[in-house]
């Protein structure tokens, strides 16, 4: 009996060192012909780094608790451990991983005992990919929940937190590179690079990004259309150059949310109206304008990095329309927007359905009751849009108008201004799968062209960095999984909940993106 209650208050800290065959989860979605992995870790009792001989068993599951064993029981006689320190290598078979989750039964015993194993509660998650990724416990983490019991700590004081802790704690940790130019403190939040596996302090949060002049002077007619995640055209009428239609690449930079632009590139050098343009490949772009005399006229523009060089242009038809703006939600709907020419100018847009060649039409809705001008349309999914334009009833004001459509009904979900001042031509492209950048005629700055991006919602925290690293280098990180604990802070206010700021600091006021609650000065319990 007093064996197995020493053995009741282990305390573990494994980590996975990486022995895969292949890498990444490409690699662990076929069979492989060496599924050997290198399992390392430590063992302590009562906090106490041991030194010795002890027999390990490893059972792999295929669920948290309960569930189906994975693979053959394994068990390691006689490691040598040294101030704690262990390693084995693990064979669950080659079917043992192959993109599931898996969980990993641990219990151990003092080498040449013929006494029963002693399990470690709870079994450990082991990621599909197991990387450079580790869960970690620590004596000194002292406040802890079993698992899936993070809901019942909302709103529980720090004593009954304490009511509630298991006495090891546990936290999944992984090493991630961070972002060129990156600098984080230990403590800090960190989020992905969108787009890329490096971090970077902190997290984009919702709204506007900063503004970014693509055009130094007066700019009209705007339109634009995606090139790839980032990558976008944009075509705009030079008002100060005789209205000369011209067009420059826009890249949106996954870090901050600004736009980096190329150098412009004229393709009508005559007074230029009407302008639209599509994306025919990643490469490559039509653009179509009203030439003098009411011409349509077509040219393919095709892009190398953020050069831009055009084929012949071909007259297709007049254009002498008004403004509107149609975006394809799907093969089969859309929406169409528009600014009636004569009064009541309200902004209004329909949703459709298409089926073979027949087009059914939904109620109209109208977005803007007051005078509405220069109308667009882009979708953000298969059931969400974004209609930009100006609002002449509230100072010209540019505005964003989100819906979504289901049918042939538009709801609404809002709108938000994107320039204080006045905004001509406004048009909008989603990109990156996260917002849509607008381009405008600032008012407030002389009807110099700007863009501007709006993300939707802000990026996710995916953990709390460990250690303060400068980039190039990579930094392990305090995943953020409900009921682990992050041991990395200082000067915390104990029992006041904590949430991230954009730039990864974390405070007890609310920013929307929580963390969790401080059960002392350095800890943190996370509730998300």
């Amino acid at each position: 009996m007093g064996e197995k209650r020493c053995w009741a208050s282990l305390v573990w800290a494994v980590s996975f060192a990486l022995a895969w065959p292949g890498s990444g989860p490409a690699a662990l979605e076929k069979e492989t012909e060496s599924p050997t992995f290198t399992y390392q870790g430590s063992l302590r009792v009562d906090g106490t780094a041991v030194t010795g001989a002890y027999d390990l068993q490893f059972i792999l599951y295929d669920a948290e608790v309960d569930g189906a064993r994975v693979g053959p029981e394994l068990t390691a006689e006689g490691v040598e451990l040294r101030d704690g320190l262990f390693t084995v290598d693990l064979d669950f078979g080659p079917k043992a991983f192959i993109g599931e989750a898996r969980w990993l039964d641990i219990a151990v015993r003092p080498s040449g005992s013929a006494g029963e194993f002693t399990p470690r509660d709870p079994r450990q998650p082991i990621l599909s990919t197991p990387s450079a990724t580790y869960a970690d416990s620590s004596a000194q983490a002292r406040f802890a929940v079993r698992a899936g019991d993070a809901d019942l700590l909302e709103g529980l004081t720090v004593e009954q937190i304490r009511d509630h802790s298991t006495g090891g704690v546990q936290r999944l940790v992984r090493e991630f590179e961070l972002a060129e130019g990156a600098t984080v403190s230990a403590g800090q939040a960190v989020s992905f690079v969108a787009g890329t596996s490096r971090i970077q302090p902190g997290y984009l949060p919702e709204g506007l990004g900063p503004k970014q002049i693509f055009h130094p002077g007066d700019t009209f007619y705007h339109a634009m259309a995606a090139l790839g995640p980032n990558r976008f055209v944009l075509a705009y009428a030079q008002t100060g150059n005789s209205f000369a239609g011209a067009a420059v690449i826009g890249e949106l930079q996954a870090a901050d949310n600004t736009i980096a632009f190329g150098q412009e590139f004229v393709f009508n050098a005559e007074n230029t109206g009407g302008i639209s343009v599509a994306m025919l490949d990643e490469d490559r772009f039509v653009v179509t304008y009203a030439r003098p005399g009411g011409i349509g006229g077509a040219i393919v523009g095709e892009v190398s990095g953020m050069t831009i060089s055009y084929g012949a242009e071909h007259v297709y038809a007049e254009a002498n329309s008004n403004t509107v703006g149609v975006a394809a939600l799907s093969p089969t709907s859309f929406i169409a927007t528009w600014d009636p020419l004569n009064p009541p100018i309200m902004g209004g847009v329909r949703a459709a359905k298409v089926s073979g060649g027949e087009v059914t039409f939904g109620e109209e809705a109208i977005f803007n009751v007051s005078h509405t001008l220069f109308t667009s349309a882009t979708p953000l999914s298969s059931e969400r849009f974004v209609v930009t334009y100006r609002d002449d009833a509230n100072g010209n004001v540019g505005t964003a108008f989100i819906g979504r459509v289901a049918g042939t009904s538009v709801i609404g979900e809002g709108e938000r201004i994107f320039n204080a001042g006045a905004a001509s031509i406004p048009r909008s492209l989603s990109l990156a799968g996260r917002g849509f950048v607008t381009a405008f005629a600032d008012a407030t700055n002389a009807d110099v062209g700007t863009a501007v991006f709006t993300q939707l919602e802000p990026s996710t925290v995916i953990g709390i960095a460990r250690e303060g690293r400068m980039a190039p280098a990579s930094v392990p990180v305090t995943l953020l999984t409900r009921g682990s604990l992050s041991d990395t802070h200082n000067s915390l206010e104990t029992g006041a909940t904590y949430f991230a700021e954009p730039g990864g600091n974390l405070v007890p006021n609310d920013t929307g993106v929580r963390i969790g609650v401080a059960v002392s000065a350095t800890e943190i319990l996370v509730l998300e």
